[in-house]
C-alpha cells in the first residue's frame, strides 16, 4: 500500500466498516476525490456507496471541484476526466469483490462500460438512482449484459424514455434464453424504474418481457407517465412469482386495476413470506 492510500484510510477510516465505504462527494475537492478513489482501489470493499445529493455539472477540463463550483452555478462539479477515472477504478473493484454498489446522483452515463458491470462474479445489488443514464445508458446495459449474480437493479429517475424501456425489456427477455443454456443462471429479481417517462409504449414492452420471466419478483413503475395499465391484471394472475408490481402515482383515469393488482399480489404474497415488500 502506498503512503497516499494509507493517508486515505486515515481520512476515511470511520466510514469503512466491515468492508463498507460510504462517501458523499458533493463538495469534495479534486485532491479529496483522489484520496477517496485510492481507498476504493486499495481496500477490499464489499459494499460501496459513492454518491452526490445535488444535481452535478460536468465540465471537460480537470478542475478543483470546490473552487470552481460557484462559477458554474452548482454546488457539485465534476470534470469528465475525474468521472472517467472514478468509473474505471470502481469498475476494477467491481470485478474483484463488490457485492453492493450505490452511485446515486453520479452522472456516469457516458462511462457505463468502464464500470465492468458484466464482469463481476459477486455484484448482487446495483443502484444508479438519479444518475441520469438515459436511453443510451440502457442501451449500454443491454449491449454488455449484466453479471449473472445481479439480483437488484435500481434505475429510479434516470431520464429513461420508451426507447430505454425497450432496451431493458430486451435485457429481461435475454435472461430467459440464458437460462436455457445455463441452468445455474437466474438474473434480476427486482427492477425499479420509478420516475422515468417511459409512457404506455415502454410499459407495454416491459410487461411483454416480464410475462415470460418467472424469476423477476418485484417491479416498480411509479410515476412513469403510464395512463393505460394494460395486461397488469393478466400479469398478476399468470405470473405467480411476481410479488410486487407497483403502478401507483401514474395518471390513470381509474385506479381500479392498480388496486386489484395490489390486492391479488398482497394476498398471494403477504409480507411475512415474500422476498420483497411494497414501499409506502
Amino acid at each position: 500500500m502506498t503512503p497516499g492510500s494509507m493517508e486515505a484510510t486515515r481520512d476515511l477510516g470511520p466510514r469503512i466498516k466491515g468492508g463498507e465505504l460510504n462517501y458523499v462527494c458533493d463538495k469534495a475537492t479534486l485532491e479529496e476525490i483522489k484520496v477517496a478513489l485510492e481507498v476504493v482501489r486499495d481496500q477490499r470493499l464489499t459494499k460501496l456507496s459513492y454518491t452526490t445529493r445535488v444535481t452535478p455539472v460536468i465540465v471537460e477540463e480537470d478542475v478543483d471541484t470546490l473552487g470552481k463550483a460557484k462559477e458554474a452555478g452548482s454546488r457539485a462539479l465534476f470534470s469528465s476526466y475525474v468521472l472517467e477515472r472514478t468509473c474505471k477504478i470502481i469498475g476494477e473493484r467491481v470485478q474483484k469483490s463488490m457485492e453492493e454498489l450505490d452511485l446515486e446522483g453520479m452522472p456516469v452515463g457516458r462511462w457505463m462500460k468502464a464500470l465492468s458491470l458484466d464482469l463481476s462474479a459477486t455484484l448482487r445489488k446495483l443502484s444508479l438512482r438519479h444518475c441520469r443514464i438515459g436511453d443510451e445508458g440502457c442501451k449500454s446495459l443491454r449491449s454488455s449484459g449484466l453479471t449473472t449474480c445481479l439480483k437488484e437493479l435500481d434505475l429510479t429517475g434516470c431520464v429513461i424514455s420508451n426507447t430505454g424501456a425497450g432496451s431493458l425489456a430486451t435485457l429481461i427477455a435475454s435472461q430467459s434464453f440464458r437460462r436455457v443454456i445455463d441452468p445455474d443462471f437466474r438474473g434480476v429479481q427486482k427492477l425499479v424504474l420509478s420516475y422515468n417517462e417511459i409512457g404506455n409504449q415502454g410499459y407495454s414492452k416491459l410487461v411483454d418481457a416480464i410475462l415470460n420471466d418467472y424469476w423477476i419478483k418485484s417491479v416498480e413503475l411509479r410515476s412513469c407517465k403510464i395512463t393505460i395499465p394494460c395486461d397488469a391484471l393478466r400479469l398478476a394472475l399468470v405470473n405467480k412469482e411476481i410479488e410486487v408490481f407497483d403502478l401507483r402515482d401514474n395518471p390513470m383515469p381509474s385506479k381500479a386495476v392498480v388496486e386489484e393488482v395490489i390486492r391479488i399480489l398482497k394476498t398471494r404474497h403477504p409480507n411475512e413470506v415474500s422476498t420483497y415488500a411494497w414501499r409506502e
